[in-house]
């Protein structure tokens, strides 16, 4: 009899300890890492948009790498830099509500900068997971991924740049085309396109060449070409310059474009153009951040 006594006694104590553990466990569902299953993958789209003068709306993608949860909603960090990398806004978190299906990849947000006339990068991380089963994760040591709003104004490698925010990751995330930023313009400096030059002075060249609007919809106000000259050597003897060029071009349109004025003649044999920025009729703006340059020379 105390012999079955004793092991009613040892079951209970097991039961008992069993049920504590259970509980606790349901006391903390949240799991810590250094990094959430909700990623931003390499080559991530970024797309923004301005609101107005004071804010600036972007969206981005996002992908699940879990291979069994379902995202309910999340946390995403995030702020801003100027043109010299240093933070011109506060460090924000807003939280999302999406689905996203695990190895499923979407365009989430949007979620909203402020001062867009001085902002040039955006740093964002994913700080924080909630699932559909009850489970969340916190990052711990979030990794930045970072976009390029204003290629032509920055000063400053984006890697290097250091705040208390939290650590960076390598320049992973990449411009969508046709929203803010591209690796090239609709409009292009055509293959063959000829170029006129005239010489205005002693020290004084003017250029004009074609440039073509690619875009099938869209028509073109202005664009901004960046060029430099080389010597005879093919020796870069100027800076990289900028101008403005007022010019509508229609969808697929090849027109001449205005005169570019080039200095130190005498000493100029080569000039590089290339299309840095395009604004079009419907307010939109591409930037171009891998520009392709151009070239003519002569004796």
């Amino acid at each position: 009899m105390d012999r079955r006594m004793k092991i009613i006694t040892m079951l209970k104590r097991m039961l008992a300890l069993t049920s504590m553990l259970v509980l606790l466990i349901s006391c903390i569902p949240e799991a810590l890492a250094a990094e959430t299953a909700l990623d931003i993958p390499n080559g991530s789209w970024g797309t923004w948009k301005k609101v107005s003068t004071k804010r600036m709306s972007f969206t981005f993608e996002v992908k699940n790498t879990n291979s069994s949860k379902t995202v309910r909603s999340f946390n995403v960090t995030y702020y801003t830099c100027d043109a010299y990398g240093y933070q011109n806004a506060q460090t924000e978190t807003v939280t999302l509500t999406q689905k996203i299906k695990p190895y499923e990849t979407v365009e989430v947000g949007p979620i909203y900068l402020s001062d867009p006339q001085n902002s040039c990068l955006v740093y964002v991380a994913i700080t924080k997971v909630y699932y559909t089963n009850g489970t969340s994760e916190t990052n711990s040591d979030p990794n930045y991924s970072y976009w390029i709003l204003n290629e032509d104004d920055l000063m400053v490698d984006p890697s290097d740049i250091t705040s208390s925010a939290s650590r960076y990751s390598s320049p992973t995330a990449t411009p969508k085309p046709s929203s803010g930023s591209t690796a090239s313009a609709s409009l292009t400096i055509p293959s063959g396109s000829r170029a006129s030059l005239k010489r205005v002075s002693t020290r004084r060249y003017s250029i004009r060449f074609d440039v073509k609007n690619t875009h099938p919809s869209k028509t073109v106000t202005s664009y901004d070409i960046s060029f430099y000259t080389c010597d005879a050597y093919g020796n870069q003897n100027s800076s990289v310059e900028k101008t403005t060029l007022t010019q509508k071009i229609k969808p697929y349109e090849t027109i001449t474009c205005p005169e570019i004025f080039l200095e130190n003649a005498a000493y100029v044999y080569q000039a590089y153009f290339a299309v840095t920025r395009v604004r079009y009729s419907d307010g939109t703006v591409e930037n171009v951040s891998s520009p392709s340059y151009k070239g003519w020379y002569w004796d």
